[in-house]
């Protein structure tokens, strides 16, 4: 039984898994506030169901959310942590990054986890703070895209445009005849095409291949139905990849 953890810079999401399923699963937000720890994950998992036997982590926090993690872990009788560096090797990849750990390891997870679902070849596009796009050949990684998501862009337009006190809106109205919905809808529709523009110019530098195109990450239902090109939605790469990785012979490094 893994516990699986997917720790970004304001949310932390997790799931029991067993096999290649989920059996239990939850997420929540938080500050990145070290002495805040203890309570979060003392609040999230008083009733987890099982107890774990292996835990495996991808995070950017660093330091001080490992050693409240193994600090908790360790009070429960569980298993030390294992946190993923961003190391291919450890998700058994090959990247071709002039510097294969500047790619995040979420990145990593979300191929592993394409290849552990049968997927050979892939155009992988992660839509969260960042839209990430990841191509996979095999077991290669040959490179991507980074783009801001949709929460940066309207965070961007608040801040720095000065259109303040943004609403949601309808993201269907084209054209719009209010801010909240030329907002809503240049936002979501904008993102959508550019996702479709830059899977289709991925796709041309390998004419001769034929992809798959899958689609991840918090913001992939609300992007789905303004895509132009077939997609499939893998809610849980970061997880599927993760259980990839966690049940590799490479040794992980443990959290602390």
């Amino acid at each position: 039984m893994k516990l699986l953890l997917d720790v970004g810079n304001t949310r932390l999401k997790w799931a029991l898994w067993a096999g290649q399923m989920s059996l239990q699963r939850g997420e929540f937000t938080h500050q990145g506030s070290d002495s805040d720890w203890p309570s979060l994950l003392q609040r999230e998992w008083a009733n987890l169901s099982e107890k774990p036997d292996q835990i495996a982590v991808v995070e950017v926090l660093g330091g001080g959310f490992q050693k409240e993690l193994s600090a908790f872990a360790a009070a429960q009788a569980w298993p030390a942590p294992a946190v993923f560096p961003a190391d291919p090797a450890r998700f058994g990849l090959i990247s071709h990054y002039h510097q294969p750990a500047q790619l995040g390891v979420d990145r990593y997870a979300v191929m592993a986890g394409a290849r552990a679902l049968g997927f050979d070849k892939a155009i992988i596009v992660n839509c969260g703070t960042a839209v990430t796009f990841d191509v996979l050949m095999g077991h290669h990684h040959e490179g991507g895209l980074i783009m801001p998501g949709l929460r940066l862009m309207r965070d961007s337009l608040d801040q720095l445009s000065g259109i303040h006190g943004m609403t949601l809106g309808a993201e269907d109205t084209l054209p719009a005849l209010s801010t909240a919905d030329a907002v809503s809808a240049g936002c979501v529709q904008g993102m959508a095409a550019a996702i479709d523009g830059l899977v289709k110019k991925l796709q041309a530098h390998w004419p001769d291949e034929a992809f798959d195109r899958l689609l991840s990450g918090g913001d992939a239902q609300r992007l789905m139905p303004w895509l132009k090109q077939e997609f499939r939605i893998c809610p849980d790469l970061v997880f599927n990849g993760l259980n990839l990785a966690a049940g590799l012979s490479l040794e992980a490094k443990p959290a602390g």
